[in-house]
């Protein structure tokens, strides 16, 4: 997901057509996706606290479309 967004440049919407999945969900995965990135890059940032995005992931990750 992070790479079809970022790499390939496709919308949010177009990810989300070609997943199968809701908007909302391909936002909170890149959400996680950037965090898990960022963390393995720089170390996880001790000042976020808990990571809120991932306690979200149930919500949002059941829904199948917009």
């Amino acid at each position: 997901m992070v790479w079809l967004r970022r790499v390939d440049e496709m919308s949010q919407k177009e990810v989300a057509k070609r997943l199968g999945i809701s908007v909302k969900t391909v936002e909170c995965h890149l959400v996680k996706g950037m965090r898990l990135v960022a963390d393995a890059l720089f170390g996880p940032d001790e000042q976020a606290g808990p990571r809120s995005v991932i306690a979200n992931e149930s919500e949002h990750g059941q829904e199948q479309s917009d």
